[in-house]
């Protein structure tokens, strides 16, 4: 991709889309967090710890890597049309990589957020690979998908960590703990309000992220859409893998909004490496 950087002056929040950036970051990110297993009791925990630290760089730069081989190949064929769309997954991938290394700072749950970004590539790979070129509904209808699942990715690593989100996202903190609520009773409570018998454990994987985007939504961090009355359904967005992304990302947001006046060491690491102070 191109080195450009995306970059809100008013904020603090950088998106990086050079290849080389994000492989930085990663780099930085493991070198920051493989110390840390000194804090474990025990030398089986370490050693887990430090292979989910090794699997989630190992893992993201892989991904990255195969994003960008998978554009040059339908580049070298002279295929513009599925070039572009190539460069639409590529992008994708990108935010999801700016969203796992910056916004989630549990190692294990960045780990399977890459996973399961993993698995959503390979599937849009084998979509490009099957697609008729020449059914212009089926290029538009994997076209407009694309730019849905971005749209939402653009949400969560960009929009939800700008600075308004963030001290909204205090506000909320500040309510919830002035009630003494924790995360399970926030999320019993929303999914007992939009009607769910079973416990929230118990949800089907649809109802869950129903219940997490309606408190994403209620402490005003951002604006996910309603992707049940859209037409998400008829784009295929759901998935079972789809659906297994959105719950993973938005699992970190409800979680993140009782640390919401902490920033991530990934936030910082990439605003350093795009102003010369790391590297």
């Amino acid at each position: 991709m191109a080195g450009a950087l995306e970059f809100r002056k008013a904020d603090d929040v950088m998106i990086l889309l050079d290849h080389g950036q994000l492989r930085n970051l990663a780099r930085i990110l493991r070198l920051r967090e493989a110390p840390l297993m000194s804090n474990l009791g025990s030398e089986v925990e370490r050693i887990k710890y430090l292979d989910h630290v090794n699997d989630a760089h190992d893992k993201l730069v892989d991904l990255v890597t195969a994003s960008e081989q998978h554009t040059q190949r339908y580049e070298q064929q002279n295929n513009q049309l599925k070039a572009e769309i190539a460069k639409a997954i590529e992008e994708y991938v990108v935010l999801g990589a700016n969203w796992a290394m910056q916004c989630i700072r549990n190692v294990l749950m960045r780990l399977t957020c890459v996973e399961k970004l993993r698995d959503q590539f390979d599937g849009l790979v084998v979509e490009l690979e099957k697609l008729d070129q020449n059914n212009q509904i089926d290029v538009e209808d994997l076209v407009e998908k694309l730019n849905k699942l971005k749209y939402y990715m653009w949400e969560y690593a960009n929009t939800t960590r700008s600075e308004q989100a963030r001290r909204r996202s205090r506000e909320f903190s500040e309510s919830l703990m002035m009630q003494g609520s924790t995360v399970s009773y926030l999320l019993s409570r929303k999914a007992s309000q939009l009607g769910f018998k079973p416990e929230f454990e118990d949800l089907e994987d649809q109802q869950t992220l129903q219940v997490y985007m309606a408190i994403i939504n209620e402490s005003r961090r951002a604006e996910l859409p309603d992707l049940y009355n859209s037409d998400a359904r008829k784009l295929g967005i759901f998935k079972k893998i789809d659906i297994a992304m959105l719950v993973v990302n938005s699992a970190v947001l409800v979680c993140d909004l009782f640390h919401a006046g902490e920033k991530p060491d990934g936030m910082e690491i990439a605003f350093n490496l795009t102003n010369g102070l790391e590297d």
